[in-house]
């Protein structure tokens, strides 16, 4: 639904620069103030009015909610002064069911909102003033992006939006307030409640009430109130009926054809019988034999094996069939428009913005869904706009994706400081300020922030998201207000298990779209909290995210909504428009937890199945990294194996060796450092100067680079790919020690060049990758027998 503010229609929006990025330029170097300040919104019970008992049950708690704490969310303060409406349901029966002649003021609202939150002292004094005189009325509060369907039943084009209705008989009038006359909107009140009940009121293009001077027109009886009711709910619904029947239908072509194609009945292996006797959340119930066969199969060859899901998921036949039949059968327009095709992606990007927030238990009260071309552009968006300044601070933790390491550029631009932290270190420090309360009346501290992957992409290691919250209660070193945001980055985590953000209150969630379901690629998403919005800086602009500018002067004016803010130019509403799908294969899965059990029972079998493969000589024939070996490895160990393949010497072979010969075996794997350097160097040993060093002579994970040339002492029993004097890695190879106890040693010692020590030293060479296998979905008991076949087969006792 478009949905503009009443600021922005009259074309004077801005926001307070102490607390907003978004802003209104010129260049006379004037900066818009907003539409007034805030005021303080003091406690006041409201009068009770009498209802049905049926209303009172329907909004229960609500009718007796006290105001929230100092610093909460500017919409939840005074929240005893009103009903908060929940359902189309609770707003009816509060219209026709309360007393008769009772004055119904209902506000139509949106959190991120800026006129709405100018204007809400004045709706909470307007209440404190009915209740301060006894009058017969009741105010209520509807929040659209969590009533969606009710606003568009009720016409809501403009923010914030004020009905008031005499219960009994009908709507009164609506307009929409602006914060700046505030005598007008405190008139029109005055003026229905000293007039009589059947008083007829006409409004004025300025917004303000008059009694009418013809006072015996007709006026719509009930029965026309309750077809004009009809009509609206119908056309509200007729989208979500169209959508089902399109749903039902495009289902049903799906299924065509599929007769016939089922998995042949074959007797199990003895050793698939186990598997499936020990590992019950296996398979769906059953069902992955003919999902993989109909569903992925047929695009695969018969002994060909995917197990890169981290790297990007696979999209089924069936989502696509019925994403291309729904392209085929509708005309997508540019949602900029206002024409039936336009308003028809439009609808499409509103269900997905749903779909999306639903998926992530997220509330559309609290988060928005801010849609970017990958999860690397959802990261970029928070780097570019998070409000740096030298007193800022950029923490994050080692073993986060290069995506993520990128946004310090902007934090080094802004004189900003910046760390990175091992998990031992992150814990170490959030327990050093645990008790320390935030002083949420204190001055603005500088504006900080804290990134970590709920799952990182490299050896699939869990992060306690724990930490959200701990870190968003963390005060700031001048002891002022909250002024720590988190970064969570769930592009490797969403994909196979559930993240709930009611419980995991991050303020920047970033998520990639293929990665989940394979289609459609170049699609991404930003989560973004409604109040972390309000500091954002946004400075270029274009397409759809400005509501007003001129050519000639240094004048723009961004949309209010976050999501048209940060989304500049048209998104890609046709990949936007079959999310759907994808979605919906999740759920005939059975939902993300049955995914979640699928994996991890192949994980626990994978675990198993390579912590046993050794040489002859009793040596590992793998290292793995990670913490599948811990207890609670279910909390804190995704379906995601890193390890490098080691001979009978215990040195390590190739990564390249290991892409080259599984591809040839049709096995889809992923080698090299994985685009996270702190998580790959951090197991393999390797200091950071050590690959300071390597500038100019490697350009990526896949060229012929892969191993680096250092000095190790002989006393160690570390991985290395051998001496480098001796490719043929002989038995004689040293092992490898990291540069982390090395460097120390020699300095310690004090030793100078020519030492007799120095023979205690020599030249070896370090991997400068290891071998990625993730599962995913549609991962299946035979993609693990192939790969560990494939690694005893190939590399046992070499």
């Amino acid at each position: 639904m478009a949905m503009r503010t009443h600021a922005a229609v009259a074309g004077v929006q801005g926001r307070n620069k102490e607390t907003s990025g978004w802003r209104r330029t010129s260049r006379r170097g004037v900066e818009d103030a907003g539409m007034g300040g805030r005021r303080s919104v003091h406690r006041s019970s409201r009068r009770q009015v009498r209802m049905p008992i049926l209303v009172a049950a329907l909004f229960g708690s609500l009718a007796a909610a006290t105001s929230v704490e100092k610093g909460a969310e500017w919409y939840k303060k005074d929240a005893d002064l009103f009903l908060e409406v929940e359902t189309a349901e609770q707003y009816h029966q509060a219209i026709e069911e309360t007393e008769k002649d009772t004055v119904l003021v209902v506000d139509f609202y949106a959190s991120w909102c800026f006129s709405c939150q100018n204007f809400y002292p004045h709706l909470c004094e307007a209440a404190r003033m009915a209740k301060g005189k006894d009058r017969k009325a009741l105010f209520l509060k509807v929040n659209v992006d969590a009533n969606r369907k009710l606003a568009k039943e009720q016409g809501v084009l403009a923010l914030p939006l004020v009905q008031i209705w005499r219960a009994g008989r009908g709507k009164v009038t609506q307009f929409n307030p602006s914060p700046k006359k505030k005598s007008t909107f405190f008139n029109n009140l005055e003026l229905v409640f000293s007039n009589k009940p059947s008083t007829i009121f006409d409004l004025k293009p300025w917004g303000a009430l008059e009694v009418a001077e013809d006072q015996t027109r007709p006026q719509p009886s009930a029965g026309d109130l309750q077809a004009e009711k009809e009509k609206r709910k119908n056309e509200a619904n007729e989208m979500a009926d169209k959508m089902k029947a399109l749903r039902e239908r495009l289902a049903t072509v799906a299924e065509q054809g599929k007769t016939g194609n089922s998995v042949s009945s074959r007797p199990l292996s003895s050793v698939k019988q186990e598997f499936l006797a020990n590992y019950p959340d296996y398979g769906y119930k059953g069902k992955i034999d003919k999902l993989y066969k109909d569903e992925i199969g047929t695009r695969m060859g018969e002994n060909e094996h995917y197990m890169d899901y981290t790297g990007s998921s696979l999209y089924c036949n069936s989502q696509l069939k019925l994403a291309f039949e729904d392209l085929a059968s509708h005309l997508f327009g540019n949602p900029h428009s206002e024409n039936p095709s336009s308003s028809l992606a439009s609808e499409r990007i509103e269900e997905a913005r749903e779909m999306i927030l639903s998926f992530f238990d997220a509330s559309p009260s609290d988060y928005q869904v801010v849609f970017t071309k990958s999860a690397t552009d959802a990261l970029k968006i928070v780097g570019e706009t998070f409000p740096w300044t030298p007193d800022g601070e950029f923490r994050y933790l080692r073993e986060n994706h290069n995506s993520v390491l990128g946004i310090r550029q902007y934090a080094v631009k802004n004189n900003a400081t910046f760390r990175s932290m091992l998990e031992p270190q992150v814990e170490s420090w959030l327990e050093s300020n645990e008790g320390k309360k935030t002083n949420v009346m204190g001055p603005v501290g500088p504006y900080k922030l804290f990134a970590f992957p709920a799952e990182d992409n490299f050896a699939g290691v869990k992060y306690p998201l724990d930490w959200v919250k701990k870190v968003k209660s963390l005060p700031t070193s001048m002891g002022g207000s909250r002024r720590w945001y988190v970064l969570l980055d769930a592009a490797a985590y969403a994909p196979t298990q559930p993240l709930s953000l009611r419980n995991v209150p991050a303020d920047f969630v970033t998520m990639s779209f293929y990665k989940m379901f394979g289609f459609p690629t170049g699609l991404g998403a930003l989560l973004i909290r409604n109040d972390a919005a309000d500091i954002l800086q946004k400075v270029f602009w274009g397409g759809g995210s400005v509501a007003l500018a001129t050519a000639d002067d240094d004048f723009h004016v961004l949309k209010c909504k976050p999501t048209e803010a940060l989304e500049d130019g048209t998104v890609a509403f046709l990949d936007i428009a079959v999310l759907k799908y994808g979605f919906q294969m999740i759920e005939k899965l059975g939902g993300i937890h049955s995914i979640q059990n699928h994996v991890e029972a192949l994980t626990r079998y994978m675990y198993k199945r390579l912590h046993g493969l050794h040489h002859s000589n009793g040596l590992p024939l793998v290292v793995i990294y990670g913490k599948h070996h811990l207890v609670n490895h279910a909390e804190v160990q995704g379906g995601v194996f890193n390890f490098n393949v080691l001979r009978k010497t215990g040195t390590a072979v190739s990564y390249l060796d290991v892409q080259r010969k599984s591809a040839k075996q049709g096995i889809h794997l992923r080698t090299g450092a994985e685009c996270n350097p702190g998580a790959a160097y951090g197991y393999l040993g390797i200091d950071t100067k050590e690959i300071e060093d390597l500038a100019g002579k490697k350009e990526g994970c896949h060229d012929d680079i892969d191993y680096l040339v250092v000095q190790r002492p002989l006393d160690s029993n570390s991985l290395t790919c051998g001496a480098a004097e001796d490719p043929s890695f002989s038995d004689e190879d040293p092992a490898l020690l990291t540069s982390r106890e090395v460097i120390p040693a020699i300095d310690k010692s004090k030793l100078e060049l020519g030492h007799a020590a120095e023979v205690a030293m020599h030249w070896v060479k370090v991997p400068l990758g290891s071998v990625r296998v993730s599962l995913g979905y549609m991962s299946t008991f035979e993609d693990v027998d192939a790969l560990v076949n494939f690694l005893e087969d190939t590399y046992k006792d070499t």
